[in-house]
């Protein structure tokens, strides 16, 4: 897999520098009208959710023309400034079209229209090695319980009795 350049770290980050702990990921970019900021709410709501759990968040911009490192750190510090786990990774346009083929993912430029990038709006668990373990729609209620089950279930913890969470669209508004 081609390298991202992290955000926070002034190194390049690649598939098998992610080894070694699970990961949640998703597909977002900064500029986005449409899906991200809900995509982006949902992904700080897991996060709280799973502030006990030693799994890591990853969003990779698809839009490697506007999100720079700088800009993804403007990002993250808006949605969620203390979390650590969270690492939001730029790309290249060749890095782009390696990381859509190896997640199986769409990520491609429009014509114009309301987004600059037409993607795939899903969330990926990934385990230790690097394998893609679940693909969870974000659209559906049921996959996003699913995955945060699964990401317990992947690290063999039980889930919590369910508790007052607040939907990704209520965080996206607050």
């Amino acid at each position: 897999m081609a390298a991202f350049a992290l955000v926070v770290l002034p190194c390049a980050v690649t598939k098998s520098s992610l080894t070694g702990q699970p990961y949640v990921a998703n597909f977002i970019f900064t500029t986005c009208r449409t899906v991200c900021p809900l995509l982006t709410a949902k992904m700080v709501r897991l996060q709280r959710e799973l502030a006990d759990v030693p799994v890591r968040f990853i969003s990779f911009s698809v839009d490697p023309e506007h999100d720079t490192s700088d800009v993804l750190a403007a990002y993250a510090r808006q949605w969620n400034p203390g979390e650590r786990r969270w690492l939001l990774l730029e790309t290249t346009a060749l890095g782009l079209d390696e990381l859509a083929r190896g997640f199986r993912i769409t990520a491609q430029r429009t014509d114009g229209g309301i987004d600059a990038v037409l993607h795939s709006a899903v969330f990926l668990l990934v385990d230790e090695r690097g394998e893609v373990r679940g693909v969870y729609d974000s659209e559906s209620p049921q996959d996003f319980q699913a995955l945060s089950r699964g990401v317990r279930t992947l690290l063999g913890q039980e889930a919590p009795p369910p508790g007052q969470a607040r939907s990704g669209q209520r965080l996206f508004h607050e």
